[in-house]
């Protein structure tokens, strides 16, 4: 299960398969991810100030396509 929190706003739940792959976090990334956000009034002031994307130690978040989007979209990580 994945639950995101920025500011005052809370994002999802979404559910994973039982199994995550690096592939299905990716499409969750590419997909999913920015319904949420752009669901969220004043995302650009939030954006603007910072935001932090943080990973643990899943593997599916190695995944390369998936560390290639982060970096790309959080520059610096």
């Amino acid at each position: 299960m994945w639950i995101g929190v920025l500011g005052e706003n809370l994002l999802g739940p979404v559910f994973s398969p039982d199994n995550l792959n690096g592939a299905a976090f990716l499409e969750f990334l590419q997909n999913r991810l920015p319904v949420f956000l752009d669901a969220i009034p004043n995302i650009q002031d939030i954006r603007d100030r910072g935001m932090w994307f943080q990973l643990d130690g899943c593997p599916a978040h190695y995944y390369r396509g998936v560390r290639e989007w982060v970096h790309e979209n959080f520059p610096g990580m």
